[in-house]
Protein backbone atom coordinates (compact mmCIF):
# COMPACT_ATOMS: atom_id res chain seq x y z
CA UNK A 1 0.00 0.00 0.00
CA UNK A 2 2.96 2.13 0.88
CA UNK A 3 4.78 1.51 -2.66
CA UNK A 4 1.05 2.13 -4.01
CA UNK A 5 0.97 5.45 -2.55
CA UNK A 6 4.51 6.80 -3.67
CA UNK A 7 3.79 5.37 -6.70
CA UNK A 8 0.80 7.75 -7.55
CA UNK A 9 2.20 10.46 -5.88
CA UNK A 10 5.39 10.34 -7.88
CA UNK A 11 2.93 10.01 -11.13
CA UNK A 12 1.25 13.23 -10.19
CA UNK A 13 4.56 15.39 -9.63
CA UNK A 14 4.76 15.22 -5.98
CA UNK A 15 7.44 14.43 -3.49
CA UNK A 16 6.72 10.49 -2.71
CA UNK A 17 8.51 10.76 0.56
CA UNK A 18 6.89 14.33 1.32
CA UNK A 19 3.76 15.13 3.44
CA UNK A 20 1.31 13.88 1.41
CA UNK A 21 2.12 10.46 1.71
CA UNK A 22 0.57 9.72 5.52
CA UNK A 23 -2.79 11.15 4.00
CA UNK A 24 -2.10 8.93 0.89
CA UNK A 25 -1.26 5.98 2.95
CA UNK A 26 -5.02 6.64 5.02
CA UNK A 27 -6.85 6.88 1.80
CA UNK A 28 -5.32 3.53 0.39
CA UNK A 29 -6.65 1.61 4.27
CA UNK A 30 -10.18 3.34 2.89
CA UNK A 31 -9.60 1.98 -1.00
CA UNK A 32 -8.89 -1.26 0.74
CA UNK A 33 -11.82 -1.14 2.97
CA UNK A 34 -13.64 -0.73 0.16
CA UNK A 35 -12.44 -3.38 -1.93
CA UNK A 36 -12.84 -6.14 0.87
CA UNK A 37 -16.88 -5.31 1.67
CA UNK A 38 -17.84 -4.63 -2.40
CA UNK A 39 -15.94 -7.65 -3.79
CA UNK A 40 -18.16 -10.39 -5.55
CA UNK A 41 -16.51 -13.22 -7.20
CA UNK A 42 -18.71 -12.57 -10.20
CA UNK A 43 -16.93 -9.53 -11.39
CA UNK A 44 -15.31 -10.15 -14.30
CA UNK A 45 -11.76 -8.46 -15.21
CA UNK A 46 -12.58 -6.02 -18.42
CA UNK A 47 -8.74 -6.48 -19.71
CA UNK A 48 -8.73 -10.43 -19.56
CA UNK A 49 -12.20 -11.27 -19.16
CA UNK A 50 -11.20 -13.84 -16.62
CA UNK A 51 -12.83 -13.29 -13.04
CA UNK A 52 -11.13 -10.61 -10.75
CA UNK A 53 -8.71 -11.47 -8.12
CA UNK A 54 -9.47 -10.02 -4.83
CA UNK A 55 -6.01 -8.80 -4.80
CA UNK A 56 -6.07 -7.40 -8.08
CA UNK A 57 -9.90 -5.88 -6.93
CA UNK A 58 -8.53 -4.30 -3.62
CA UNK A 59 -5.11 -2.70 -5.68
CA UNK A 60 -7.32 -1.32 -7.63
CA UNK A 61 -9.89 0.44 -5.60
CA UNK A 62 -6.40 1.58 -2.89
CA UNK A 63 -5.58 3.12 -6.81
CA UNK A 64 -8.45 4.72 -7.34
CA UNK A 65 -9.16 6.10 -3.42
CA UNK A 66 -5.70 7.76 -4.07
CA UNK A 67 -6.51 9.18 -7.37
CA UNK A 68 -9.30 10.58 -6.55
CA UNK A 69 -8.09 12.49 -3.00
CA UNK A 70 -5.84 13.79 -5.38
CA UNK A 71 -8.08 15.00 -8.12
CA UNK A 72 -10.48 16.09 -5.61
CA UNK A 73 -8.34 17.88 -3.46
CA UNK A 74 -5.18 18.74 -5.17
CA UNK A 75 -7.04 19.81 -8.26
CA UNK A 76 -5.66 17.60 -11.53
CA UNK A 77 -5.95 13.88 -11.84
CA UNK A 78 -2.67 14.27 -13.15
CA UNK A 79 -0.02 16.96 -12.22
CA UNK A 80 2.19 16.93 -15.30
CA UNK A 81 5.58 19.59 -15.61
CA UNK A 82 5.40 21.88 -18.18
CA UNK A 83 8.70 19.95 -19.67
CA UNK A 84 6.93 16.47 -19.31
CA UNK A 85 3.74 18.17 -21.06
CA UNK A 86 6.18 19.21 -24.05
CA UNK A 87 7.52 15.66 -24.31
CA UNK A 88 4.65 13.99 -24.32
CA UNK A 89 3.50 16.31 -27.09
CA UNK A 90 6.63 15.60 -29.34
CA UNK A 91 6.18 11.87 -28.70
CA UNK A 92 2.55 11.95 -29.47
CA UNK A 93 3.73 13.74 -33.54
CA UNK A 94 6.22 11.56 -33.43
CA UNK A 95 3.89 8.66 -33.29
CA UNK A 96 1.60 10.16 -35.88
CA UNK A 97 4.74 11.11 -37.84
CA UNK A 98 6.06 7.85 -37.94
CA UNK A 99 2.60 6.18 -38.44
CA UNK A 100 1.81 8.24 -41.84
CA UNK A 101 4.90 6.69 -43.52
CA UNK A 102 4.49 2.72 -42.33
CA UNK A 103 2.06 -0.11 -42.29
CA UNK A 104 2.88 -0.51 -39.04
CA UNK A 105 2.76 0.96 -35.63
CA UNK A 106 6.29 1.93 -34.40
CA UNK A 107 7.66 1.06 -31.25
CA UNK A 108 8.76 2.64 -28.51
CA UNK A 109 12.78 2.48 -30.30
CA UNK A 110 11.42 3.74 -33.41
CA UNK A 111 10.19 6.75 -31.45
CA UNK A 112 13.30 6.75 -29.13
CA UNK A 113 15.47 6.92 -32.22
CA UNK A 114 13.34 9.80 -34.00
CA UNK A 115 13.54 12.37 -31.28
CA UNK A 116 16.69 11.52 -29.86
CA UNK A 117 15.11 10.43 -26.51
CA UNK A 118 16.14 7.18 -24.54
CA UNK A 119 13.48 4.49 -24.65
CA UNK A 120 12.99 5.22 -20.99
CA UNK A 121 12.20 8.63 -21.29
CA UNK A 122 9.59 8.10 -24.18
CA UNK A 123 8.29 4.92 -22.11
CA UNK A 124 7.63 7.53 -19.02
CA UNK A 125 6.14 9.90 -21.51
CA UNK A 126 3.63 7.42 -22.60
CA UNK A 127 2.86 6.56 -18.85
CA UNK A 128 2.07 9.89 -18.03
CA UNK A 129 -0.24 10.13 -21.60
CA UNK A 130 -2.45 6.48 -19.88
CA UNK A 131 -1.90 7.34 -15.56
CA UNK A 132 -5.85 6.66 -15.24
CA UNK A 133 -6.08 4.16 -18.26
CA UNK A 134 -9.16 2.34 -16.76
CA UNK A 135 -12.07 3.78 -18.30
CA UNK A 136 -15.31 4.41 -15.66
CA UNK A 137 -17.44 2.62 -18.50
CA UNK A 138 -15.67 -0.33 -17.87
CA UNK A 139 -18.06 -2.90 -16.36
CA UNK A 140 -16.92 -6.01 -13.66
CA UNK A 141 -20.07 -8.24 -15.41
CA UNK A 142 -22.07 -10.51 -13.14
CA UNK A 143 -25.00 -10.51 -12.41
CA UNK A 144 -26.08 -6.69 -12.51
CA UNK A 145 -23.01 -5.97 -15.13
CA UNK A 146 -21.85 -3.16 -12.93
CA UNK A 147 -19.23 -0.47 -14.10
CA UNK A 148 -16.82 1.16 -13.03
CA UNK A 149 -18.39 4.73 -12.55
CA UNK A 150 -21.75 3.32 -10.75
CA UNK A 151 -19.87 2.41 -7.80
CA UNK A 152 -17.90 5.22 -7.42
CA UNK A 153 -19.51 8.02 -5.56
CA UNK A 154 -19.16 11.68 -6.61
CA UNK A 155 -18.48 13.37 -3.12
CA UNK A 156 -16.01 15.96 -3.83
CA UNK A 157 -14.88 15.82 0.15
CA UNK A 158 -11.73 14.21 1.03
CA UNK A 159 -12.63 11.06 3.21
CA UNK A 160 -10.63 12.35 6.23
CA UNK A 161 -13.26 15.25 6.38
CA UNK A 162 -15.76 11.87 7.33
CA UNK A 163 -13.24 9.61 9.15
CA UNK A 164 -9.94 9.86 10.45
CA UNK A 165 -7.03 7.55 10.03
CA UNK A 166 -7.00 6.05 13.37
CA UNK A 167 -10.50 5.39 13.18
CA UNK A 168 -10.27 3.59 9.20
CA UNK A 169 -6.88 1.86 11.44
CA UNK A 170 -9.03 1.07 13.57
CA UNK A 171 -11.38 -0.33 11.48
CA UNK A 172 -9.14 -2.47 9.74
CA UNK A 173 -8.10 -3.84 13.35
CA UNK A 174 -11.13 -4.89 14.43
CA UNK A 175 -11.83 -6.62 11.22
CA UNK A 176 -9.05 -8.92 11.47
CA UNK A 177 -9.42 -9.39 14.84
CA UNK A 178 -12.83 -10.83 14.05
CA UNK A 179 -11.70 -13.27 11.41
CA UNK A 180 -9.41 -14.54 13.61
CA UNK A 181 -12.47 -15.31 16.48
CA UNK A 182 -13.95 -16.47 13.78
CA UNK A 183 -11.45 -18.65 12.51
CA UNK A 184 -11.90 -16.95 9.05
CA UNK A 185 -8.25 -16.61 8.73
CA UNK A 186 -4.77 -17.56 11.24
CA UNK A 187 -3.41 -14.71 13.30
CA UNK A 188 -0.30 -15.65 10.94
CA UNK A 189 -1.88 -14.85 7.96
CA UNK A 190 -3.21 -11.66 9.45
CA UNK A 191 0.45 -10.61 10.38
CA UNK A 192 1.33 -11.22 6.50
CA UNK A 193 -1.30 -9.04 5.56
CA UNK A 194 -0.44 -5.98 7.78
CA UNK A 195 3.25 -6.77 6.61
CA UNK A 196 2.37 -7.04 3.09
CA UNK A 197 -0.33 -3.70 3.20
CA UNK A 198 2.53 -1.83 5.17
CA UNK A 199 0.16 -1.16 8.57
CA UNK A 200 2.92 -0.71 10.78
CA UNK A 201 4.18 2.35 8.58
CA UNK A 202 6.64 0.48 6.76
CA UNK A 203 7.39 0.01 3.43
CA UNK A 204 8.33 -3.92 2.09
CA UNK A 205 8.56 -5.53 -1.15
CA UNK A 206 6.59 -8.67 -0.89
CA UNK A 207 10.53 -10.30 -1.37
CA UNK A 208 10.76 -8.98 1.96
CA UNK A 209 7.60 -10.52 3.09
CA UNK A 210 8.90 -13.91 1.84
CA UNK A 211 12.01 -13.78 4.06
CA UNK A 212 10.34 -12.49 7.09
CA UNK A 213 8.04 -15.50 6.41
CA UNK A 214 10.24 -17.89 5.28
CA UNK A 215 8.19 -18.49 2.44
CA UNK A 216 8.30 -17.96 -1.91
CA UNK A 217 7.15 -14.39 -2.99
CA UNK A 218 4.40 -16.44 -5.12
CA UNK A 219 3.42 -18.14 -1.44
CA UNK A 220 3.09 -14.56 -0.37
CA UNK A 221 0.66 -13.50 -3.30
CA UNK A 222 -1.76 -16.57 -3.09
CA UNK A 223 -1.59 -16.01 0.96
CA UNK A 224 -3.01 -12.57 0.46
CA UNK A 225 -5.31 -13.26 -1.88
CA UNK A 226 -6.74 -16.29 -0.29
CA UNK A 227 -6.77 -14.16 3.35
CA UNK A 228 -8.70 -11.39 1.67
CA UNK A 229 -10.97 -13.40 -0.35
CA UNK A 230 -12.11 -14.94 3.33
CA UNK A 231 -12.61 -11.43 4.75
CA UNK A 232 -14.69 -10.49 2.01
CA UNK A 233 -17.27 -13.48 2.88
CA UNK A 234 -17.03 -12.71 6.41
CA UNK A 235 -20.71 -11.52 6.81
CA UNK A 236 -19.50 -9.83 10.47
CA UNK A 237 -16.33 -8.21 8.65
CA UNK A 238 -18.13 -7.02 5.92
CA UNK A 239 -20.61 -5.41 8.26
CA UNK A 240 -17.78 -3.64 10.06
CA UNK A 241 -16.00 -2.43 6.80
CA UNK A 242 -19.70 -1.47 5.62
CA UNK A 243 -20.22 2.17 6.47
CA UNK A 244 -16.95 3.16 5.74
CA UNK A 245 -17.00 1.33 1.99
CA UNK A 246 -19.69 3.77 1.11
CA UNK A 247 -17.66 6.66 1.12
Amino acid sequence: MIGIAKSELRKRGYNPEGDLLEDMIHEGQVGLLKGIEKYDTGMINPRTGEPFAVTTYSNWWIRQQIRRTLSNEYGRIVRIPVHENEKIQRVKKAEARLSAFSDRTPTISDIAAELGFSEEGVKRAYSLMNADVLSLDYSFGGGENTKLGEIIPDEKSSTETIYGGREVSDALQRALETAVESATIKPRDVELLKQHFGFDGSERTREDVANSFGISKEMVRQKVDSSLRKLSHNPKVRAILKGYAQY
